[in-house]
């Protein structure tokens, strides 16, 4: 699967859906097209790995941290990006006022 240009994909629309008043639908494909872009890194780094047939962005992400060591901290925002995706996708309140 091309995760990369699926990635690109989604994130071009979640743009069109912000810019035209539709945030909740907006940060949901936001946050699909970030997890779509570590997955794009992952199948480059492990093929074979079966964290790609999952939503499971934060394991994703420390897969390709053992790979790819970094300084910054960036687990607190795939944390959260993963949180606002279940969010967006399943909102409690029934409204979308959190958006």
């Amino acid at each position: 699967m091309d995760y990369y240009n699926s990635a690109t994909s989604w994130l071009e629309s979640a743009k069109l859906l912000e810019s035209n008043g539709y945030y909740q639908q907006s940060i949901s494909q936001s946050c699909l097209a970030a997890e779509l872009f570590l997955k794009s890194r992952l199948s480059i780094i492990d093929p074979n790995s079966e964290l790609d047939k999952s939503h499971d962005s934060i394991n994703i992400f420390n897969e390709l941290k053992k790979k790819y060591p970094t300084n910054k901290d960036l687990l607190p925002g795939i944390r959260l990006c993963r949180k606002y995706f279940t969010e967006a996708r399943y909102p409690y309140d029934g409204t979308g006022s959190i958006y």
